[in-house]
C-alpha cells in the first residue's frame, strides 16, 4: 500500500513553488528541449552495437573519452552513467575531511548541493551575481572559513561564470581551496582571458576539475551519461577507480574501498561521441536561436547577453518575467513548452533545518540571497533547441512582450 505524504510531512517554507501549465491533450506542439540527432549519430551507434561495444568496459568508451578531454582541453576525461554521478564521484574522490565547507550558489540545479551532501560536506550557499545568474564573486569571502575546501561554481543556462573573479578572491585569502566547476549546462562555453587570450579557454578547464552531465536536453546529449575532466591524473585515477567498484589493477574481485557502479555504457559513448564530433555545429545552431530572441524581444525585455570575453553555448535562453505564471499559461495554450528558473537551494524544503532528522547529513549554511530569490521568481527559460523556427521565436516573444 503507498503511503500517503500529508502536508505536515513538508517542512514549510516561505517559498510557494510556481505550479506548471498543463500540457496540452495532444501534447506540446514545441517542448523545451530536443535533441539534435542524425546519421552520423545513427552510424556510430550502429557500429557500436555491430562490434557488440555496449558495455562500460569498451574501447568505444576510451575514444569518447578522449575526445571530450581533447574538446575540453584537458588532459582526462571519465565518463560515467549520468551529470549527476560525475558530481558525485567528484566529490568523493576529492577526500576532504568530512564536514567539510564546500561553497556553491544557491541559484543552481540540486545535483550541484546534493552531491556535497552526500559525499558528507556541508553546502554554503551563495548569492549569484545579476547578470548571468552565476555565484557572484563579491559575495564570496565573507563565507570563506578555514574549514572552506573547495569553491563549486555553475555555469548558469550556458554563460561562463567569473571564474577569474572567483579565483582572485581565493588566492587573496591565502587559504588552499580548490575552484570546481560544475559545467552540466556548458558544452562549447569559452572564456578568453589572460595567457589563453588567443584561443580561449573552455569550460570545464577552468578549474582543478569539472563535472558534466549529458542529459538529454543538453547541448550534447548522449540520452543520460556524465564527464569529470581535469589535468590531475591522480584525480581521473581515483574517480576512474570509484565509478566501477574499485576494483584492484592487479587482483580482479580485491576491493581496498567502495565504490560505485556508474560506468556510461558503449552505446551512449558511440553516442557522445558522435556529437561532440559536431560540437561547434550544434554551440553555432542554439546561438542563431539567441539571436532570433534578441531580435524580437522588446530591449526591455532582453535579458540574455554575452560577456565581451565569453561564447555562451546557449543552453536555454532566459528573460526575465514579473508575470511569469501568466506568460507560461498563455505560451502553453498554444502548445509552447517552458520552464521557470531553479528555485534557490536555500529555500527548498529538503534543506530546512526541521527536515534534517535522521538522515546522514545534517545541516547547510546560507547567506542573504536576494538576487537567487528574485531570479527564482523571474527568470523564464525559452525553446532553444534545432527544432526551433524564427517563426516560433516571434511567437514566443509577442507573447512575452505584450504580457
Amino acid at each position: 500500500m503507498n503511503e500517503t505524504v500529508v502536508d505536515s510531512d513538508v517542512p514549510k517554507t516561505a517559498w510557494i513553488p510556481e505550479p506548471e501549465p498543463q500540457c496540452p491533450a495532444r501534447g506540446w506542439r514545441l517542448p523545451i528541449a530536443w535533441p539534435d540527432l542524425g546519421e552520423h549519430e545513427m552510424d556510430l551507434v550502429r557500429g557500436a552495437l555491430m562490434d557488440c561495444q555496449i558495455s562500460g568496459a569498451t574501447e568505444i568508451v576510451k575514444k569518447a573519452e578522449r575526445k571530450f578531454a581533447d574538446c575540453v582541453g584537458t588532459q582526462h576525461a571519465v565518463a560515467c552513467s549520468s551529470g549527476g554521478s560525475a558530481l558525485h564521484l567528484l566529490m568523493r574522490a576529492l577526500s576532504y575531511p568530512p564536514g567539510s565547507d564546500i561553497i556553491c550558489p544557491s541559484f543552481t540545479m540540486i545535483a550541484t548541493a546534493a552531491a556535497i551532501s552526500l559525499a558528507g560536506h556541508v553546502p554554503v550557499f551563495v548569492d549569484c551575481e545579476p547578470e548571468h545568474l552565476a555565484l557572484n564573486p563579491d559575495r564570496l569571502a565573507e563565507v570563506l572559513t578555514d574549514r572552506t575546501r573547495a569553491v563549486m561554481v555553475v555555469h548558469l543556462y550556458g554563460h561562463p561564470a567569473d571564474t577569474e573573479g572567483i579565483q582572485e578572491v581565493i588566492n587573496d585569502s591565502g587559504k588552499q581551496i580548490d575552484l570546481l566547476e560544475d559545467a552540466a549546462e556548458a558544452h562549447g562555453a569559452k572564456v578568453w582571458t589572460g595567457n589563453d587570450h588567443a584561443r580561449g579557454k573552455m569550460c570545464g578547464s577552468l578549474g582543478r576539475a569539472a563535472a558534466f552531465g549529458f542529459y538529454g536536453n543538453k547541448v550534447l546529449t548522449c540520452g543520460e551519461g556524465g564527464t569529470v575532466t581535469t589535468d590531475d591524473e591522480a584525480l581521473a585515477a581515483r574517480v576512474r577507480s570509484m565509478r566501477g567498484y574499485c576494483f584492484d589493477s592487479r587482483y580482479h574481485f580485491w576491493h581496498t574501498e567502495i565504490g560505485h557502479s556508474m560506468r556510461m555504457s558503449g552505446l551512449a559513448a558511440a553516442l557522445l561521441s558522435s556529437q561532440v564530433d559536431r560540437a561547434e555545429e550544434l554551440v553555432a545552431s542554439r546561438q542563431e536561436k539567441a539571436n532570433w530572441y534578441a531580435k524580437h524581444l522588446r530591449e526591455e525585455t532582453v535579458a540574455s547577453f554575452v560577456e565581451a570575453n565569453c561564447r555562451s553555448c546557449w543552453w536555454h535562453y532566459w528573460v526575465r518575467c514579473s508575470r511569469r505564471a501568466e506568460v507560461r499559461e498563455k505560451l502553453a495554450e498554444r502548445g509552447i513548452e517552458t520552464r521557470p528558473g531553479f528555485t534557490p537551494m536555500h529555500v527548498q524544503p529538503c534543506y530546512q533545518k526541521s527536515s534534517f532528522c535522521n538522515q546522514q547529513f545534517s545541516y547547510s549554511r546560507t547567506m542573504p540571497c536576494p538576487e537567487a530569490e528574485r531570479a527564482g521568481r523571474e527568470v523564464l527559460l525559452l525553446p532553444t533547441h534545432c527544432r526551433v523556427t524564427e517563426a516560433d521565436v516571434r511567437e514566443i516573444c509577442e507573447v512575452i512582450n505584450w504580457t
